[in-house]
């Protein structure tokens, strides 16, 4: 495995050829870029920023993560608080759909993977 951190970009590359795109899990764990190949943890690499975002492609064999520091965090979160009052506006105006809908998409629950072969993080 190979990695390479630029300015604004680590870049982390791996050869696993021969193996199923669909046996390699990519994701985040706190502050590490976590590789798992058939349940295997194949490697921890320190990510150097808190906010990022990331993309996974395997080509050829070769698998290749991309990951950058999140520049959209302060418009995600004003989004997220715009959402946020329409569906409180919505409950208050007592119409009830029925549905109680919520999203984990910030959670720190536990790692966000990625086992396609390709894509965000």
């Amino acid at each position: 495995m190979t990695t390479r951190t630029h300015e604004d970009e680590l870049l982390v590359i791996a050869d696993v050829s021969g193996i199923d795109h669909e046996d390699v899990t990519v994701g985040f764990s706190d502050t590490e870029l976590v590789v798992v190949v058939t349940d295997t943890e194949l490697e921890r690499v320190d990510v150097p920023w808190p906010d990022r975002t990331g993309q996974a492609a395997i080509n050829n064999g070769v698998l290749t993560v991309q990951v950058r520091p999140d520049q959209s965090d302060t418009a995600d979160d004003e989004l997220r608080r715009d959402s946020s009052t329409e569906s409180r506006s919505e409950s208050d105006s007592g119409s009830d759909s029925g549905s109680n809908s919520s999203s984990n998409a910030d959670s720190n629950t536990g790692p966000e993977t990625e086992s396609e072969s390709g894509g965000e993080l």
